[in-house]
């Protein structure tokens, strides 16, 4: 089951395949999805599915090597569009957190509004709000090094945030917590997803992550295999 009609889509993949090593490699074959503004979303499969690679297609850093990755209804016509793309209506989140080590936990926000907001007044002001909302005020002049893996990952979701995106994409997010840790960075992206009302759209290999989200895509072999609704957290307003 895909996201109803009614609710306007934010990301569609039509046939999309990706191929690597000269077409040897089959990471995505015949993918069609619709992703729904507000919906929560669990990409989930043992490894080499194809979770990673669907992420990737979505947010335009792997081009698929036939079909169309859409957003908003539109294909971007380019690589520069993407990047723009990424800054105004993006968030990223990443397994390995991708903090820069030099800069301190506001810096590292900051660097994500970079060209949008000039004024570095605004910016600091701006990343102080962020940290804050994912609970780490008290950090905020701490480099990576100096924190934790849960709370270098809630950095790196303040990060996300910056630019006020429409949808967050999350590649296994807990992938690198232990439990308790994992299970705080859940309920932080679930109380973002709902309080924002953004889509939210996370890889994961945990079923009790997968729980947690209204819609789960189950990947084997690069392919849909299956696309269920059920309670979860429910769609954002």
């Amino acid at each position: 089951m895909t996201a109803r009609a009614e609710v306007p889509a934010v990301v569609d993949l039509d046939r999309v395949r990706k191929e690597y090593d000269g077409g040897r490699i089959v990471a995505l074959d015949d993918v069609t999805l619709r992703f729904g503004q507000g919906e929560s979303v669990a990409i989930i499969g043992r490894s080499g599915s194809g979770k990673s690679s669907m992420l990737n297609a979505m947010a335009g850093l792997d081009r698929p090597t036939r079909g169309r990755v859409l957003i908003d209804g539109r294909e971007p016509p380019s690589a520069a569009h993407w990047t723009r793309l990424r800054q105004s209506s993006m968030g990223l989140v990443f397994q390995s957190f991708l903090l820069l080590p030099t800069l301190t936990a506001r810096e590292n926000v900051e660097v994500a509004m970079f060209p949008r907001i000039r004024s570095v007044a605004a910016r600091r002001a701006r990343a102080d709000e962020l940290i804050a909302e994912v609970g780490l005020t008290d950090r905020a002049h701490h480099r990576p090094g100096e924190l934790s893996g849960g709370e270098r990952q809630r950095v790196a979701i303040a990060r996300s945030l910056a630019n006020d995106p429409r949808v967050l994409l999350a590649d296994e997010p807990t992938g690198n917590l232990d439990s308790r840790t994992s299970a705080h960075v859940l309920e932080l992206l679930m109380d973002l997803h709902k309080t924002r009302g953004m889509a939210l759209i996370l890889v994961t290999h945990d079923p009790a992550v997968a729980e947690r989200c209204h819609r789960q895509i189950r990947m084997v072999d690069g392919r849909v295999v299956e696309d269920r609704v059920h309670g979860g957290e429910g769609r954002a307003a």
